[in-house]
């Protein structure tokens, strides 16, 4: 029962204190209103090392709970009373999964509980949006590498999503507070969505990005583009009150520029068609304008030597 404390642990991080002003700017904490007692309340700083861990409270579930069930519990010794996270039709399908991927689950259980704060940390104290951006691609990456995500990590959530419209472990009948209409609604919710075809096309995602690229993985290729964008990000937001200051001659030649987003920017505001949107047609409308300055963005002949870190081998081979 102690498991869903984290959430409510981490939920109370974000909103327990008042707001506390940094002395050097952290975008991403702004971003998700997270101040120092907030970050007091999931982490502790080891000095000595130079290391972050979880609070100790955290530490206690995970170690006491978590990984007792992920990495020993089996569908022969399963009962209602040592179990919270899963029910007996989850652990099937989990143990399901190939021989050589049947410790997965522990295996992300422990790389959480010894990486997972320092992660955290390294992302909340990301001086700019590209080095967040930076934090989530190198942990990817190396949670790619080590947990064999590529392989296990398909199987395993394959096999979430398989038992995921018939739930019903104590972890949510907790959650819910024991009410049955509760409960209920979340059959429901289940019956409602086609969870067959998410998991075909988050595997479908998976596969692109555990695909090979120029750099790698295609999962190293998306994050270099992304953190090219958010270069352009920072010097749009940066100059906009100039731009958006200035006349009619000076936003044109802002927009025509390849090291900012205002053309993307004036291309959606000025499509009052943005404003509502209802079903496929209307997305597509949506999506074509943008699309088109996305287009004329890469076409420009000072940008064609920069533009293949921009479209990944996944989006070029499907092109």
């Amino acid at each position: 029962m102690k498991f869903l404390s984290i959430i409510l642990l981490l939920y109370h991080a974000y909103t327990a204190h008042p707001s506390y002003i940094s002395e050097e700017p952290k975008p991403m904490r702004e971003i998700f209103d997270v101040n120092e007692y907030n970050i007091e309340d999931v982490v502790n700083e080891e000095v000595v090392v130079s290391k972050y861990v979880f609070d100790d409270e955290i530490i206690e579930v995970v170690q006491e709970d978590v990984i007792p069930e992920l990495c020993y519990l089996t569908s022969d010794n399963f009962t209602v009373y040592n179990s919270f996270l899963l029910d007996r039709y989850c652990l099937e399908e989990l143990e399901s999964v190939s021989p050589q991927c049947r410790g997965f689950k522990c295996e992300l259980a422990h790389y959480f509980l010894e990486h997972g704060a320092q992660i955290y940390m390294d992302f909340m104290n990301a001086a700019s949006y590209k080095e967040a951006v930076e934090v989530v691609h190198r942990e990817l990456s190396t949670a790619f590498e080590k947990l064999n995500m590529c392989t296990c990590g398909r199987e395993f959530f394959k096999a979430l999503f398989k038992c995921a419209p018939f739930y019903h472990a104590n972890a949510l009948f907790y959650a819910t507070e024991n009410r049955s209409h509760h409960t209920a609604q979340y059959g429901q919710w289940m019956k409602n969505l086609d969870v067959k075809s998410a998991s075909k096309f988050f595997d479908r995602l998976m596969a692109g990005m555990c695909a090979e690229s120029g750099s790698g993985l295609c999962l190293n290729s998306i994050f270099n583009g992304f953190e090219e964008l958010t270069e352009l990000l920072e010097t749009t937001l940066e100059e906009y009150d100039d731009y958006d200051d200035g006349d009619r001659k000076h936003r044109k030649s802002q927009e025509k520029r390849c090291d900012t987003l205002f053309g993307s920017i004036r291309t959606w505001t000025d499509n009052d068609d943005f404003e509502e949107l209802d079903g496929e047609e209307d997305f597509e409308i949506f999506s074509q304008p943008n699309c088109g300055c996305f287009q004329g963005f890469l076409l420009r002949k000072r940008m064609q030597k920069d533009q293949g870190s921009y479209v990944p081998v996944l989006l070029e081979e499907n092109a």
